[in-house]
């Protein structure tokens, strides 16, 4: 069985210039989920692909329709990591700062699961368990399975892969358009 993880067009926005409010940042995060992606060429290694899932949001779903020819199953278990600040947080910081250093502080505030971002890391790694958990039962050991989804999901799937068994690529940074291929036999 082959796993290909890949990561979704890159998105036709730009990010804010200047100082944000955490609730400017957190808005710009969920209009992201709606923009137009760029296509690109995606070399998915000759391989037949025997089944396709993607996340349900809108830029892995236009790359999945792109790139996979046949059916795509659409699951929110692999959507992107949810890294706006929740509503308290917003309400409580009006300081401004570059939209760079929101980003890091989201991501810093995941990976430690605080609670003043939208998910966590653990919820994030449940996500993709289940995820898998699903995948294995219906899916026959001789197919070869897509995955289209984003960056940081795919470093969790990249793990949990490796947890059970498969062997391949490790995703550090994944580049929009890139095949990421593990195996397990």
């Amino acid at each position: 069985m082959k796993i290909g993880l890949v990561r979704h067009f890159k998105v036709d926005a730009p990010y804010i210039e200047g100082k944000v409010t955490a609730k400017e940042f957190t808005g710009w995060m969920k209009e992201y989920d709606d923009i137009e992606v760029i296509p690109t060429e995606v070399d998915l290694k000759d391989i037949e692909w025997n089944k396709c899932y993607c996340s349900d949001l809108y830029r892995a779903r236009i790359t999945a329709k792109t790139i996979y020819g046949g059916e795509i199953i659409e699951s929110p278990l692999i959507k992107e990591v949810d890294l706006t600040f929740t509503k308290e947080f917003q309400n409580s910081v009006d300081r401004k700062v570059p939209f760079l250093e929101w980003s890091l502080y989201s991501m810093m505030s995941w990976a430690k699961s605080s609670h003043i971002v939208t998910e966590t890391i653990d919820e994030s790694r449940d996500r993709v368990d289940k995820f898998l958990r699903q995948l294995f039962e219906v899916t026959d050991i001789e197919n070869n399975v897509l995955l289209v989804c984003h960056g940081m999901i795919m470093t969790i799937l990249d793990e949990e892969l490796k947890k059970r068994g498969f062997k391949g690529d490790t995703v550090v940074s994944a580049l929009n358009g890139e095949l990421f291929l593990y195996e397990r036999k």
